[in-house]
């Protein structure tokens, strides 16, 4: 992972501006600017947040719809069972997004506080296991 990686997760997930990551990467901000246009960093961050905000408002609605579909006397047991499937399907998704945050955030760490070998090895382990909690489904950004 070099610079320009781990500049684009701070900028994603710690809302770093171009001039806090200038200074702490020891470029001008003018190279910031390229690294973020070169690489969509604007269309990632907002496609991670949005789809997380997406999933879990879907959840919520569904919750919703659950909650007053149940409190009827006659309720269709073949709908609400069907609701109950997709919210555990989508709410399999949403911590598969945190996991990952806190993920890179470590790693992140790993890089600033170990060799970078060892936080290398610790990422590609790290990345396996989020395609294995998640049923390889799961695209990381």
């Amino acid at each position: 992972m070099d610079k320009q990686d781990i500049a684009k997760i701070l900028f994603i997930n710690a809302n770093l501006t171009g001039k806090e990551l200038a200074e702490k990467f020891g470029v001008t901000e003018n190279t910031i600017s390229k690294w973020r246009e070169k690489g969509n960093w604007d269309e990632a961050k907002t496609k991670q947040k949005s789809i997380a905000e997406q999933r879990f408002q879907i959840v919520l609605n569904m919750y919703g719809q659950l909650a007053k579909l149940t409190s009827q006397e006659n309720f269709d047991e073949d709908r609400v069972s069907k609701i109950a499937s997709s919210i555990r399907k989508l709410e399999d998704k949403i911590p598969a997004v945190h996991f990952e945050t806190v993920g890179q955030e470590f790693i992140l760490f790993l890089h600033e506080t170990q060799e970078t070998t060892i936080a290398n090895l610790v990422q590609g382990i790290y990345s396996d296991f989020i395609l294995h909690i998640t049923g390889g489904g799961y695209e990381r950004s």
